[in-house]
């Protein structure tokens, strides 16, 4: 199987209206543009201290909203200047509804920088990158290519 972008299928806004939605936005924001209460979606302890730092260092920045609550975030930084790490965090309320796939689609079709890579430790991040086109190529690490 491989990760191509012509094979993601980005769901469309409609289809979140089996989730009980009746507002879901999405926002773009280019480097050090993101509002402050995107932040407090990143849990305030010492493993999730380098994803806000990360954040804050974020070349483009991708938040979703439902009902008008940030339902997480995806964001794209650089890595020792070579490779472009892609990283996604969803609100614990919102987790395993579907929301992460559908936010990191999105981000992947309107963003064109590639190869993207996703370092996953955990099963849910290794499900959630494969269903959105990332192909494994290391033993945390996931690729996509265009």
């Amino acid at each position: 199987m491989r990760g191509l972008l012509g094979e993601l299928l980005v769901p469309k806004l409609d289809s979140m209206e089996s989730k009980g939605s009746n507002d879901v936005r999405f926002e773009f924001f280019e480097a050090g543009g993101a509002p402050e209460p995107t932040f407090n979606v990143i849990p305030r302890d010492d493993l999730h201290a380098k994803r806000s730092e990360n954040l804050r260092k974020a070349r483009k920045i991708l938040v979703m909203y439902h009902d008008s609550k940030i339902v997480g975030l995806v964001f794209l930084n650089r890595k020792l200047h070579i490779f472009s790490m892609l990283t996604w965090i969803v609100s614990k309320e919102f987790q395993s509804k579907g929301f992460g796939t559908i936010m990191t689609k999105r981000f992947i079709q309107d963003v064109d920088t590639r190869p993207l890579f996703a370092y996953c430790r955990n099963i849910k991040s290794i499900k959630l990158a494969e269903r959105t086109g990332f192909t494994v190529v290391g033993s945390f690490a996931y690729r996509i290519r265009r």
